[in-house]
Order: structure tokens, then C-alpha cells, then sequence
């Protein structure tokens, strides 16, 4: 889940991971050009937000990618300005 969608600065992901695992996060735009990768380290089992940073994009819909272990979840988010 993200919250808010259309997001202006900031966009929370909500997601939960059976296992505690590395996480890392990217940002596409819809030519499928990575746009922003971050890793964001090991995290413990349980449900999990993480804040993503919009303010430096460009007013668009873009894709976020969560990787953690076998887990890959991908959110649409819309960008306003």
C-alpha cells in the first residue's frame, strides 16, 4: 500500500516480510528508467513503511520496487508538483 497517492514530497510503502530480510527499493518512470536506488539495509520480520523521498521527481506516475529476499513488490505512485 501507498499513502499519499498522488504524493507530493514524501510516499510511505507499507508491506510486511515474513522473514527479516535486505531490503532495497528503486524507482522507475514509465520508460522503465531507474530513476532512484536505494538500499535500505536489513529489515526484521513484521510489517514495515518506508519513506520515499518524491520531492526530487519530476510531476509523473512512477513505479516503486521492493527487493527483499524473494519477495519483489512493485506500487504505482503518482507524483504531483
Amino acid at each position: 500500500m501507498v499513502y499519499p497517492n498522488p504524493a507530493q514530497d514524501l510516499a510511505n510503502i507499507n508491506f510486511t516480510l515474513p522473514t527479516a530480510e535486505n531490503v532495497t527499493l528503486n524507482v522507475y518512470d514509465l520508460a522503465g528508467k531507474m530513476v532512484s536506488n536505494q538500499t535500505i539495509g536489513k529489515l526484521a520480520a513484521g510489517k514495515q513503511n518506508i519513506e520515499v523521498n518524491t520531492s526530487t521527481l519530476d510531476a509523473g506516475i512512477y513505479f516503486v520496487r521492493i527487493a527483499a529476499g524473494n519477495i519483489n513488490q512493485t506500487v504505482r505512485i503518482a507524483v504531483t508538483k
